[in-house]
C-alpha cells in the first residue's frame, strides 16, 4: 500500500468515526450492562464456560433475530475450550445462527473468531465495525488493538481511538446522544493487551512471523479459515474451525485428511461429531476405528438407535427429543424439521388470513 493510499484511508476511517459521534453533550447517566456485553466481558477475562452459560440463556429467551452475537460468541467461546465440534448442536437455535451459516457485516464475535484462528483483521473490517456503531464496546477496541500489534499498525489504532469518542443513546425519539470518554463511564473495561505474550503466541500458532500473515477476506470467514488450515498444519483452532465448516457443509469426504491431520497434532481421540460423521460417511457402525482414532462405544449404540428410530418411522418430534443435539440428527433430520416449521408458519398466516377474507 502506497503513502498516499494510507493516507486516504487513515482519513475514511477519521471521518466515519467523527460522523457516529455527535457533539451534543448530555448529563452523565449510568447505564446498566446488557446480556451481550456481559457475555463480552466474560470471553475478554477468559471465562469462556461462564461465557457459554451465558450464551446459552441468551439463545433460549431471545427471537431468532437477536440470538446471531450470542451464536457468534458461542462458536468462539466452544472454539477456545475445545469443545466446537463436541458439544455445537447441544444449544437451542445454534445451527441457524451458527458462525459459519451467515455471511454478513463483521461483529466483534466473528472477527475475534478469526483472529483466534490466526486471521488478521483488514481496515476494511474495521471499518465496517465503526460505521455500525460498534466503537462503544470494549471488546471492539481490545481486538483492535491486538490486531495493531500484530499487523504493526500501532499508530493507526492510537489515530483512530484518540478521534473517536464512545457514544449511546439516550432517548431513541428524540435520538439524542450523549458522549462519554472510551471506558471512563462504560459499565465494564477490557483487560490489558498483554504485548509480548501475544507475539509469542501468535508466533506459535502460525509458525510465521506477524508480517507473514493470512488476512480476513469480506464478509465471509471460511475463506481465511480454510487459507489457514492450508498454509499452517500445527494451528489447532483453525484445524477444529475448519472441521466444523466441513461438519456444518456435510462434506465428509473431507474426513480422511481433517483425522490425519488430527492424528499428527497428537489428539487423544476425535471429537463427538466427527466419530459421528465417520460412520455416517463409512455407512456402518461396525468398525473399531477411523484412521487410527477409536470409535466410541457409545456413539456406536448411539448411530445405530437413530437409524432404528427412523426405521421405525417414529415422528420427527420424537426423534428430536431423542437425538436433537446430535451430529447424526442434524446431518439427516435437520432440514426436514426447518421445512416442518416452514409448513406450520404457512398455515398459521394462512389461518390468520382467513377472517379478513370473509370480513371483505
Amino acid at each position: 500500500m502506497t503513502m498516499t493510499m494510507r493516507k486516504i484511508g487513515y482519513l475514511i476511517i477519521i471521518l466515519v468515526a467523527a460522523f457516529s459521534c455527535k457533539t451534543k453533550e448530555q448529563p452523565e447517566t449510568k447505564k446498566k450492562m446488557t446480556d451481550i456485553e456481559k457475555i463480552e466481558s466474560l470471553v475478554l477475562q477468559e471465562k469462556y464456560r461462564d461465557a457459554i452459560t451465558e450464551c446459552e440463556k441468551f439463545m433460549s429467551s431471545h427471537p431468532a433475530n437477536e440470538r446471531i452475537q450470542a451464536a457468534d460468541y458461542l462458536s468462539l467461546c466452544l472454539l477456545k475450550t475445545g469443545n466446537l465440534n463436541n458439544k455445537y448442536y447441544y444449544y437451542k437455535g445454534s445451527i441457524k445462527e451458527m458462525y459459519f451459516a451467515i455471511p454478513m457485516n463483521p461483529t466483534i464475535a466473528r472477527s475475534y473468531f478469526q483472529f483466534e484462528c490466526g486471521i488478521t483483521l483488514s481496515n476494511n473490517e474495521i471499518n465496517w465495525m465503526l460505521i455500525d456503531g460498534l466503537q462503544n464496546s470494549p471488546a471492539f477496541w481490545y481486538l483492535f488493538e491486538k490486531n495493531s500489534i500484530i499487523t504493526g499498525s500501532e499508530r493507526y489504532y492510537q489515530v483512530i481511538k484518540n478521534s473517536t469518542t464512545a457514544k449511546h443513546q439516550s432517548n431513541q425519539q428524540s435520538q439524542s446522544t450523549q458522549q462519554l470518554q472510551f471506558t471512563e463511564h462504560n459499565t465494564w473495561q477490557a483487560p490489558p493487551v498483554d504485548r509480548e505474550k501475544l507475539l509469542q503466541e501468535w508466533k506459535i500458532k502460525t509458525q510465521t512471523e506477524p508480517s507473514e500473515r493470512i488476512i480476513a477476506t469480506g464478509n465471509n470467514p471460511i475463506n481465511g479459515i480454510i487459507k489457514m488450515f492450508e498454509a499452517c498444519h500445527n494451528n489447532k483452532e483453525a484445524l477444529e474451525a475448519y472441521t466444523a465448516i466441513i461438519l456444518f457443509n456435510k462434506d465428509l469426504g473431507a474426513l480422511p485428511e481433517i483425522a490425519k491431520r488430527y492424528n499428527k497434532l497428537g489428539y487423544a481421540s476425535l471429537p463427538e461429531y466427527v466419530q459421528e460423521a465417520a460412520l455416517i460417511f463409512l455407512g456402518t457402525a461396525q468398525v473399531n476405528d477411523f484412521y487410527g482414532f477409536e470409535i466410541e462405544e457409545r456413539i456406536k449404540q448411539q448411530y445405530r438407535a437413530i437409524l432404528q428410530a427412523m426405521d421405525r418411522m417414529e415422528s420427527l418430534q420424537n426423534l428430536k427429543k431423542k437425538f436433537g443435539n446430535t451430529y447424526t440428527y442434524y446431518c439427516y433430520l435437520w432440514e426436514f424439521e426447518m421445512m416442518q416449521e416452514q409448513q406450520q408458519r404457512q398455515q398459521q398466516q394462512r389461518q390468520q388470513q382467513q377472517p379478513l377474507q370473509q370480513e371483505q
